[in-house]
C-alpha cells in the first residue's frame, strides 16, 4: 500500500530519531551535501517502481533502496559524506552500506545473531535491514546484509536492531557464537558436522571433493567466511566440487574457491603440497600464507583478488605460473625462498615491496622477481612473519584475527640496500612504503 512520497517510517530511540519516505523512480535522495543516489525506473518488491528508505539517526542519513532486479550498486558513505563502490554487500567501512532490500523485507522482523571475531550473522527473517546504535542513540553502522563485519573501531558499545518497513526497532540478541571446531575421521562427512551457520570453521581430518564442495556452498550460500584448514588433509574421492572439477591428494585443486568473494581468510593446510589454477581468483582474501611445503602455485591463482594486499611465500616454492597473484593490490610480498622461484609472466601487476633474506637480496635482484616490485633485504629483522595471529579476547571468550606485526626500524634505498644515515629529500623505503625525510 505503499505511495511515491509517502512518510512510512517513524518513532524514536534515545537521543535519536527515525523518520523515512518512500522514494519514486528517478528521485534523489540526498544523503549529504556531497552526493545523492538516484532512484531506478525497474519494479520494486514493494510496488510497481522503485523505492527507497531513508533513515535518520542523529545526524547520520541512510538508505535502504530496491531496483526490483537486485541489481542495483552498492554504494559506502564514510564519515565525510564520500561515495565509494563496493563489489558486494558486507565486509565494508567504518559507518554503512545501502543495496537492495533483503527477500521478505514486507515482513516484521525477527533475529537473533550469531558472531565470530568480527563477523556477524543474523538468524531470522523479515525487515528492511539493520542498524547498530551505541548507548546515546547514535547510528554507528547500517546494513542489509544477513552476514556483514561490524569494525572494530567502533569499540563494544552498541546494540544491533533489525528495522521493520514500518521503521519499528527490534532489538537482536547473540544466540551464539559463528566459529565451530570439527574433528573427521574420515572424508565424506564433513555435513555431518559442520552447521550451515558456521562463520569460521576450523577443520582437522580429510576432505573429499564432496566436502569441498559443502565448503563452497557455506560460502556462496552461508556466512562461512573463514577457514582454517591447517591439520586438514585433503584427499582423493567424491564428487566434483565446481562444475567437473574433482579432488587430487594433497593439492587445492583448479577453481577451489574462485568467486567465493565472502571468502575473507583461509589457513592452508600445511599437507598441501601444490595449488592449481585460479584455486582463489577473485576471492575476498585479505592476506595469505603459503606454507613452506607448497612446491607450485598455478595460473591466476590469486589473481583478481582485490582485498588482497599481503602474501607470504613458503621457503619451498619452486615455480610460480603465470599471473598467480595478477591484478590483487598486493603491497607487501615476504618471500622465504633462498634461491629465488622460477616465475612467469605478470606474477604481480601493483609493484609490491618484496622482502626477502639478506643472504638471497642480489640473486632475487638478478632474477626476473625484480620485474614485478621493488626487492629490499629485510627478512632477518622481520621476526614471527605469520599471516594471522589469534589472540584471545578473555571477556568475551572469542578468538579474534589480527593483522600480522611485520614491522621493521630498517631504512633500504630503492635498490634495497640498507640505508644507515638517510638523506633529507631521498626517497626511501621503511616497512614496505616508500616515504621521504
Amino acid at each position: 500500500g505503499l505511495s511515491e512520497g509517502d512518510h512510512i517510517l517513524g518513532g524514536n530511540h534515545g537521543d535519536g530519531k527515525l523518520a523515512g519516505r518512500v522514494v519514486g523512480a528517478g528521485d534523489h535522495v540526498d544523503l549529504s551535501p556531497a552526493g545523492v543516489i538516484q532512484g531506478s525506473a525497474r519494479g520494486g518488491v514493494l510496488g510497481n517502481q522503485s523505492v527507497a528508505i531513508r533513515l535518520e539517526v542523529g545526524q547520520n542519513p541512510r538508505i535502504f533502496a530496491d531496483d526490483g532486479s537486485h541489481n542495483l550498486a552498492a554504494v559506502f558513505m564514510d564519515s565525510v559524506g564520500r561515495f565509494d563502490e563496493l563489489l558486494d554487500v558486507g565486509q565494508c567501512g567504518d559507518l554503512g552500506q545501502f543495496t537492495d532490500y533483503m527477500p521478505g523485507a514486507g515482513k516484521p522482523s525477527s533475529y537473533t545473531y550469531l558472531q565470530s571475531d568480527s563477523i556477524y550473522a543474523m538468524l531470522g527473517e523479515g525487515g528492511v535491514g539493520f542498524i547498530v546504535l551505541n548507548s546515546a542513540g547514535k547510528m554507528l553502522y547500517a546494513s542489509n546484509s544477513k552476514a556483514f563485519c561490524i569494525p572494530r573501531s567502533i569499540g563494544k558499545d552498541f546494540t544491533i536492531y533489525s528495522i521493520d518497513a514500518d521503521g519499528t526497532l527490534h532489538e537482536i540478541s547473540r544466540s551464539g557464537y559463528g566459529t565451530e571446531y570439527v574433528t573427521l575421521k574420515k572424508a565424506n562427512t564433513l555435513s555431518d558436522s559442520l552447521s550451515s551457520n558456521a562463520i569460521k570453521a576450523v577443520i582437522t581430518g580429510p576432505l573429499c571433493g564432496t566436502d569441498v564442495k559443502y565448503l563452497r556452498e557455506l560460502v556462496t550460500g552461508g556466512f562461512l567466511s573463514s577457514l582454517d584448514l591447517t591439520n586438514a588433509k585433503i584427499s582423493i574421492g567424491g564428487l566434483p566440487y565446481y562444475e567437473s572439477y574433482r579432488n587430487s591428494a594433497n593439492t587445492i585443486g583448479s577453481y577451489t574457491f574462485h568467486n567465493c568473494s565472502k571468502l575473507t581468510s583461509v589457513i592452508l593446510p600445511t599437507s598441501v603440497i601444490k595449488i592449481d589454477e585460479r584455486a582463489f581468483t577473485s576471492s575476498g582474501l585479505k592476506n595469505v600464507e603459503i606454507p613452506d611445503n607448497i612446491s607450485s602455485i598455478g595460473f591466476d591463482a590469486f589473481a583478481y583478488c582485490g582485498s588482497l594486499n599481503q602474501v607470504i611465500i613458503g621457503s619451498g616454492l619452486k615455480k610460480a605460473d603465470q599471473g598467480a597473484f595478477y591484478s590483487s593490490p598486493i603491497t607487501n610480498a615476504y618471500v622465504k625462498a633462498l634461491t629465488p622461484p622460477e616465475v612467469g609472466n605478470y606474477l604481480f601487476s601493483s609493484k609490491p615491496t618484496i622482502h626477502v633474506y639478506a643472504s638471497a637480496l642480489e640473486d632475487y635482484q638478478n632474477s626476473r622477481w625484480a620485474e614485478f616490485g621493488t626487492i629490499v633485504g629485510d627478512l632477518d629483522d622481520l621476526n614471527d612473519i605469520t599471516a594471522i595471529e589469534e589472540i584471545r579476547n578473555e571477556e568475551s571468550g572469542m578468538m579474534n584475527s589480527q593483522p600480522p606485526s611485520l614491522k621493521s626500524q630498517t631504512i633500504y634505498d630503492l635498490s634495497g640496500r640498507k640505508v644507515a644515515n638517510p638523506l633529507p629529500d631521498t626517497i626511501y623505503i621503511k616497512d614496505g612504503k616508500k616515504i621521504m625525510f
